[in-house]
């Protein structure tokens, strides 16, 4: 579709455009405290139930933000 014909849809919708905002990267990865040693070493093949397991932090709020 054309932008101009995309515009002027939207215009008689009365629909607004939000830019998206830039992303914020939030990872220090010149930090100076101890980094977690790698125990699988890559090897995810367990040999029997509850050997190994594994989990996720996509997000935690903090007081600085």
């Amino acid at each position: 579709m054309y932008v101009k014909t995309i515009a002027a849809s939207m215009k008689r919708q009365d629909l607004i455009p939000k830019a998206a905002r830039k992303f914020k990267c939030t990872t220090d990865s010149k930090h100076k405290m101890p980094v977690a040693s790698n125990l699988l070493a890559q090897d995810f093949n367990a040999t029997a139930p509850n050997q190994k397991w594994a989990g996720d932090i996509t997000y935690v709020a903090t007081s600085e933000g």
